[in-house]
C-alpha cells in the first residue's frame, strides 16, 4: 500500500522530541513565574466552585463527547483547581493541572471570558510538567498560523507528556469517529451494518494492541498510543482508498499472505521469553498469551473487512484480505525482545 509500519522510526521521533523538551525543562527558571504568582482573580474564581456536580473541564473546552462549551468549561476548571489546592492527591478531570491546564488556555485565547494573558501566564505556573518559559513566551507570541495557544504543547515531564498525549488522541479519535460517521451517507443499509463491524472490531483490535507493545521505561504510555496511532492512520488510509477504488493490485495472494504471517506468528510466538501465558518480563516484554489474545482480535479485525468488501465490490475482498493480512505480517516482525 505504500504505508510501512515502522513503528520504531515513528516512536524514535517521540524520544527525541521528548529529550529535547527535558533539555528545556532542566533551563527552566522559577523566576520566570515570580511576576504572575499574585496575579488577581476574577470573580468567578469563587462563584463558579458552588456547583458540586462532577465534570471534566478539558472534555468540555475541546467538546469531547459533547459540544464544546467554554463557560461550563471554565466553571469546571476553576472547581477542579480548588480541588486540587485543598487536596493535592485529588483526582478528578486533568491529573497533573488539576483545571489549571484548562484556564490557562481559556484565558491566553479569551474563550468563554476575557482574555487574560497575565492570569494565563499564572495558571501555566501552577502546572506541573510543562516548559513554563516557552509557554509564557508563547502567550505573549502568537503563532503565525493563528492556532490558539495549547499548553499541552509544552508538556516535558513523563507525566505531563503521557496525559496530554492521551488528550490529543481523544480529540484525534473523535474527529475520526465523526469522519467515519459521514461517509456512511453514500453506502446501502447493508454496507453500513458492515461497516459499523469493521468499525467495533477495529477498536476493539487496536484497543488490545496495548498487550503486544514493549512495556519498558517510562514513556511506555507515549509508546503505546503512539503505536495505536499508527494503526489508526492506517486504517483510515485504506478505507479511504478502498472506498475510492484505489486499492492497488497486489502480486501476493490471500492465501500467500496468511502463509507468510502465520509463520511469522509461530515464530514470535515461540520465541524465546514468549513460551508461556505467565506474566511479561516484569510487565515489560510481550507474552505469549498476550500476542494471542491480540492475534485473535486481529483475526476478527480481518474477516471484518473481508465482510465489509463483499458487500461493497467483491472482486475486491481477496485484495482486502491480502494486504490486510500483509499488514498484520509487516507489524509482527517488528516484534522483538524490547520492542
Amino acid at each position: 500500500m505504500g504505508f510501512v509500519i515502522d513503528l520504531r522510526t515513528r516512536l524514535l521521533a517521540v524520544i527525541v522530541l521528548f529529550l529535547m523538551a527535558a533539555s528545556l525543562f532542566a533551563q527552566d527558571s522559577i523566576d520566570e513565574c515570580s511576576p504572575y504568582e499574585k496575579v488577581a482573580l476574577p470573580a468567578e474564581a469563587t462563584s463558579s466552585q458552588k456547583d458540586g456536580a462532577v465534570c471534566d473541564s478539558y472534555d468540555l473546552y475541546r467538546g469531547l463527547g459533547q459540544a464544546v462549551n467554554y463557560r461550563r468549561a471554565g466553571a469546571c476548571a476553576w472547581k477542579q483547581r480548588q480541588q486540587r489546592l485543598s487536596d493535592p492527591d485529588h483526582i478528578d478531570g486533568y491529573v497533573v493541572a488539576g483545571g489549571s491546564l484548562t484556564l490557562a488556555d481559556l484565558y491566553a485565547n479569551g474563550l468563554g471570558v476575557e482574555k487574560n494573558l497575565p492570569l494565563a501566564k499564572r495558571f501555566v505556573c501552577e502546572v506541573e510538567g510543562v516548559v513554563r518559559a516557552e509557554a509564557i513566551e508563547a502567550i505573549d507570541k502568537p503563532k503565525p498560523d493563528k492556532r490558539r495557544f495549547e499548553l499541552c504543547d509544552y508538556a516535558v515531564t513523563t507525566i505531563a507528556i503521557n496525559e496530554c498525549f492521551s488528550l490529543k488522541q481523544k480529540i484525534e479519535d473523535q474527529r475520526q469517529w465523526r469522519f467515519f460517521q459521514s461517509l456512511k451517507t453514500e453506502m446501502t443499509p447493508p454496507q453500513q451494518a458492515a461497516f459499523d463491524h469493521l468499525l467495533a472490531a477495529e477498536k476493539n483490535f487496536i484497543d488490545l494492541h496495548r498487550l503486544e507493545v514493549y512495556q519498558g521505561g517510562t514513556i511506555r504510555g507515549v509508546r503505546t498510543m503512539g503505536s495505536q496511532a499508527i494503526l489508526k492512520d492506517l486504517f483510515r488510509v485504506e478505507v479511504i482508498r478502498f472506498l475510492r477504488n484505489q486499492w492497488p493490485a497486489t502480486k501476493v495472494s490471500a492465501e500467500r499472505a496468511e502463509s507468510q504471517m502465520s509463520a511469522e506468528y509461530h515464530r514470535q510466538i515461540t520465541a524465546p521469553g514468549k513460551q508461556t501465558n505467565q506474566e511479561m518480563f516484569e510487565g515489560e516484554n510481550v507474552s505469549a498469551g498476550n500476542l494471542a489474545k491480540v492475534q485473535k482480535s486481529w483475526q476478527a479485525y480481518r474477516d471484518a473487512w473481508v465482510a465489509f468488501a463483499q458487500t461493497c465490490d467483491p472482486g475486491k475482498a481477496a485484495a482486502v484480505q491480502a494486504e490486510v493480512t500483509l499488514d498484520r505480517y509487516r507489524y509482527l516482525k517488528t516484534i522483538t525482545a524490547t520492542d
